[in-house]
């Protein structure tokens, strides 16, 4: 009888079937970590600031810009990220930590197969914040205020945030089982990038942490003329993930040449990327800003809107029918003699701000011979800041405000006559402003308590302003508790009278039908 052989010969795994392997673990882990309680959470706040947002009313005095709100939304993802990271150690480390890790050994699955299906694991929670983005940005584009174009690398920088904290913490996880570990890490990194954020002008350290935040109290700036190296900044994440997964790799068993090399060549990869990202503003981008800043005419396009022409950059267009709003509220309540002259409303930006976001003088002579090449002499600058916020209500008040005053005294604006609207006119400067629209009401009526009576309206939040002092203040805070209706009337039919730099306050108040209140402050110019 011939024996038989029952000995089975091992065989080398089937490439298709360890492959089908991880992909059915990696679906199992990528279910788990979406369940898991740190992503779960993570989520939640971050749906929560947005229903507070929208509970509030925020979003309503919003106008977005959509080439700034692709970056806003990177810093609320990392609330995301966390959970990510927290999430996927905790997964990592599940054997290590329940004791059965020499039970897994046994499996037929390689150890470092098992780390790459858990590396694979947070690709869908990226998916999903790349959705939360989209649909937030979809929403504020949505918003009748809304202008600009919002940039795809931008808004793929929080999803790959979310997917590099993952990989990150199965790599921690691989390192080290211990639990304590991850939260320190989280720290570390949070200042990191806070340190990035309070040295915004050392772009070496901006850069080189999760989110690369600007100075937010600077204006906003056309697309063209913006400069983030955010695709330079995601090759670095990508980097970045991908010396995770090399480290993680190396850590489960994996060909040691192999790991080793990939770590290398990672680590070099995202340093490399790191250093290229952080330089200083290219030359190009330097002169483009110096154009736009003293000769934007050529860049700009116009619309003329009933008496007035509005001339903006073409990322900001939408914004002309906003602008008109208020014009015309002035307008509203001046004679036909006033609305006879045409005027021309001109975009500016401002460049080298000093201290404080304040800019040290605005180039006025540049601009009007800008103004007259392009045949718009005595145009009124206004900004590219605008909503009804506490920043955006006081662009908002300081354009009308500037249009006001160009209506009234008929020129416009230069370091002396921004200086000295005085007298009657600087109560019906004052007046016709706050009076232009609800939204210039509101803006006065929340400046006044954080003043010390007088007014001062910045020229795009420069050095040069209008400042109205408290005696014509308290006259216009008493003509705006009538209907202004009646008091238009009255402004209407005395308005050679009250339009004349000889005219005073008290003339002024007998006109209007009110009281002069106060006393002069002591050092006022008028």
């Amino acid at each position: 009888m011939t024996e038989t052989n029952l000995a089975v010969r091992p065989t080398s795994p089937v490439p298709h079937r360890s492959r089908d392997a991880v992909g059915a673990l990696f679906r199992i882990e990528s279910v788990r970590l979406l369940r898991h309680p740190a992503v779960l959470t993570g989520v939640f706040f971050y749906l929560a600031l947005w229903a507070y947002e929208w509970g509030t009313g925020a979003l309503l005095h919003r106008y977005p810009i959509l080439q700034d709100e692709d970056r806003y939304s990177q810093v609320p993802l990392l609330l995301i990220a966390a959970g990510a990271f927290v999430g996927s150690n905790l997964i990592a480390t599940r054997a290590q930590r329940s004791g059965v890790a020499s039970v897994t050994d046994l499996f037929a699955l390689a150890p470092w197969l098992r780390t790459l299906a858990q590396l694979l694991m947070p690709l869908p929670l990226a998916v999903l914040s790349g959705l939360l983005v989209s649909v937030r940005i979809a929403h504020l584009a949505a918003m009748p205020g809304a202008v600009g174009q919002p940039s795809p690398l931008e808004m793929a920088t929080g999803p790959l945030i979310v997917l590099l904290a993952g990989v990150a913490g199965v790599a921690v996880g691989r390192l080290t089982p211990m639990v304590s570990v991850s939260p320190l890490v989280i720290l570390g990194m949070a200042v990191f990038t806070l340190v990035g954020t309070v040295t915004l002008s050392r772009p070496m350290l901006k850069w080189w942490g999760l989110v690369a935040i600007e100075d937010e109290f600077e204006p906003p700036l056309p697309a063209d003329l913006m400069y983030r190296p955010v695709a330079m900044h995601l090759v670095y994440l990508a980097a970045c993930a991908a010396v995770c997964c090399a480290t993680a790799l190396a850590q489960s068993g994996i060909r040691r040449r192999v790991g080793v090399t990939a770590v290398g060549v990672t680590t070099v990869l995202a340093a490399v990327a790191g250093a290229a990202q952080s330089v200083t503003l290219p030359e190009d981008i330097a002169s483009r800003r110096t154009a736009a800043e003293r000769q934007p005419s050529p860049q700009q396009v116009c619309q003329t809107v009933n008496v007035v022409t509005y001339c903006a950059f073409p990322d900001f267009e939408g914004r002309i029918g906003q602008w008109s709003k208020v014009a015309d509220g002035v307008l509203r309540h001046t004679p036909p003699t006033a609305t006879e002259n045409r005027y021309v409303v001109r975009q500016r930006l401002l460049f080298g701000t000093a201290s404080g976001g304040i800019s040290l003088s605005p180039p006025l002579a540049a601009w009007a011979a800008d103004d007259a090449q392009a045949g718009t002499p005595g145009s009124v600058p206004i900004g590219t800041k605008w909503g009804t916020d506490q920043i955006g209500g006081g662009a908002m008040l300081s354009f009308a405000g500037h249009f006001a005053a160009r209506v009234v005294t008929g020129d416009p604006p230069t370091e002396e006559t921004a200086l000295s609207v005085c007298g009657s006119r600087a109560v019906v400067v004052l007046w016709l402003a706050a009076t232009a629209t609800e939204e210039t009401a509101a803006a006065l009526h929340s400046l006044l308590p954080r003043t010390g009576g007088s007014v001062v309206l910045p020229l795009l939040g420069s050095s040069l302003a209008l400042s109205i002092g408290r005696q014509e203040v308290l006259m216009v805070r008493s003509l705006l508790d009538r209907p202004a209706d009646q008091v238009s009337e009255q402004v209407i039919a005395n308005w050679d009278e009250l339009t004349r730099p000889e005219t005073d306050t008290e003339r002024a108040a007998r006109l209007l039908g009110t009281r002069v209140q106060g006393a002069v402050a002591e050092g006022a110019r008028c």
